[in-house]
């Protein structure tokens, strides 16, 4: 789901305006429990995707840039640059999810 279209979900859903660091974050967590759980039953050979664009959605974050993935065993990191847009810095919002 795109960051205009679940903000726009969540405008309708709740009459007021969402942040865009809570949305980050929300749209973070969403692709981390969509990898955890659909991904991995879908391609027990492949526990990660290689690109979150293999979800079959578009992943911009709130920004405009790309969401990073990083997977490590059982866990997965999604994390977007923040309102900078360079990663790295300390507005990064990074999502932490274990399979576990």
């Amino acid at each position: 789901m795109t960051s205009s279209l679940l903000a726009g979900l969540v405008v309708k859903w709740t009459g007021h305006h969402f942040p865009r660091d809570e949305l980050a974050r929300t749209e973070a967590t969403l692709l981390a429990e969509k990898i955890t759980s659909e991904w991995a039953n879908d391609h027990p050979d492949r526990p990660c995707p290689r690109f979150l664009d293999e979800l079959g959605q578009l992943v911009a974050d709130p920004w405009g840039r790309d969401y990073h993935l990083e997977c490590r065993g059982d866990e997965v990191w999604i994390t977007s640059a923040g309102p900078d847009q360079r990663f790295g810095t300390l507005d990064d919002i990074t999502v932490h999810w274990s399979r576990r």
